[in-house]
């Protein structure tokens, strides 16, 4: 069974009426350096990948070498990414 750390920090919610917060949270999440910051991003709720990667990209991570990100999406329409994301539907 492989383990994966985590830090109730780490663990955060947004509404999707909201899903400007996404953004925050992102810039909440990887404001630390090197091995402080989490390695996986999962988002539940595909209304939210617009905002959070949009920060993701100002915040400078780089994916998928330095993060995976994983989301929920409602195919056929996939929210726009201007990021290398995995799509669960």
């Amino acid at each position: 069974m492989r383990v994966f750390p985590s830090h109730p920090w780490w663990v955060q919610t947004a509404h999707q009426s909201e899903p400007r917060w996404a953004a925050h949270l992102v810039l909440l999440m990887f404001r630390a350096a090197g091995g402080e910051r989490p390695d996986g991003l999962i988002i539940a709720d595909d209304n939210l990948v617009e905002h959070a990667c949009a920060w993701l990209v100002q915040a400078g991570v780089r994916l998928p070498d330095e993060l995976d990100v994983v989301t929920h999406c409602n195919f056929p329409a996939a929210s726009p990414s201007p990021l290398p994301i995995h799509r669960l539907g």
